[in-house]
């Protein structure tokens, strides 16, 4: 069996594993860090760890004792994303940068390094919104926009300066690729395409050659050895990589630790679903090669915690159990426990 571990309020994209196809969902239990903390054991298993973003420095101290404690305990046992291991987006693209690996130069607008390279643009360092600010030519424009952090009353801590490294296709459109790396593993997922340089989603319906191309880009699985490279300079083993192409080379901007997986749409035109079936069939095969056998994956290993720096702070699930019952709060509360319900895997 695969556990993977996940922050309680962040539940929605894994959750999606769970309502996948069979040959992929009976692979899968999905945990909240929260409910771990407060058992101290894990389920034998592969250990799968997302989310580091959302924890708190003991947490993740937590997190990566926990980790130690299973090595040490069942080294037989695969884990994914070793908390002490896998890096988040400034360490991954610093890293890959001076290791030659990726032209993205990344710096910490609270840290004193001037950037090197433009264009580039602003953003928080964790989180999943996106840019902040539209390109930035050079030092002035940088300047500008440090300002107006200071002038609207935001901090700059927590907040980098991303180099940009893209530029439109033949046809006009800015593209994003993405794939996962599930152990030593590439699947390729998609192409995204967008008139603006900002690709989040799909802007624009897909006609019948580029739906026949992204279905080969899945097929053939064409960046496979680079994105490899990529995981395990960032300790990865557990995720979607997120990349474009600039001047005929690929060039990699995160990591997503904690992925947004498809679900095979009824209603999609047959031509768009044949990429899905190839999708599906990748990602069982890659979730079957981490899966120990049923023997291996019965009972539980007891992880202590509480001798942690900081474990008084750690949040636990009875923590939100008891949540004030603002509506807010009780709103939240009610779509954590009806995920927890429609899994019945935590």
């Amino acid at each position: 069996m695969i556990h993977i571990v996940a922050h309680a309020r962040n539940l929605a994209p894994i959750l999606k594993l769970t309502k996948g196809p069979p040959e992929i969902a009976n692979q899968i239990r999905i945990h909240t860090y929260q409910r771990l903390f407060s058992r101290q054991a894990v389920p034998a298993g592969a250990l799968v760890f997302t989310d580091f973003d959302l924890l708190q420095s003991y947490e993740l101290d937590a997190a990566a004792r926990m980790a130690n404690t299973v090595a040490k305990l069942r080294p037989d046992l695969p884990i994914l994303n070793h908390p002490a291991q896998a890096s988040e987006r400034f360490d991954l693209l610093n890293r890959l940068y001076h290791q030659g690996l990726n032209p993205v130069e990344v710096t910490r607008l609270s840290g004193g390094k001037e950037p090197e390279h433009y264009p580039l643009f602003l953003r928080a360092e964790d989180g999943w919104a996106g840019p902040e600010t539209e390109l930035l030519e050079d030092a002035d424009g940088l300047v500008r926009a440090v300002t107006a952090y200071a002038e609207a009353g935001r901090p700059t801590k927590r907040r980098i300066s991303v180099r940009y490294c893209g530029e439109p296709d033949a046809h006009g459109y800015f593209r994003k690729y993405g794939a996962f790396v599930i152990g030593d593993r590439i699947v390729s997922q998609h192409i995204m395409r967008s008139q603006s340089w900002v690709v989040k989603h799909k802007k624009r319906e897909d006609d019948a050659a580029f739906i026949e191309e992204e279905r080969r880009f899945c097929e053939k699985n064409p960046d496979e050895a680079f994105l490899l490279s990529v995981a395990k300079a960032g300790g990865s083993s557990f995720g979607r990589i997120d990349f474009v192409f600039w001047r005929g080379q690929p060039v990699v901007f995160e990591i997503n630790l904690n992925p947004t997986f498809p679900g095979m749409d009824p209603s999609a035109a047959p031509e768009r679903n044949k990429r899905k079936k190839v999708l599906f069939k990748q990602l069982s095969e890659a979730f079957a090669a981490i899966n120990p056998g049923e023997a291996e994956s019965r009972g539980e290993i007891s992880t202590p915690i509480d001798r942690v720096p900081g474990a008084q702070f750690i949040e636990r699930e009875a923590w939100y159990q008891d949540l004030p019952h603002s509506l807010l709060q009780r709103s939240r509360w009610e779509r954590l426990r009806n995920a927890r319900a429609n899994s019945g895997k935590t």
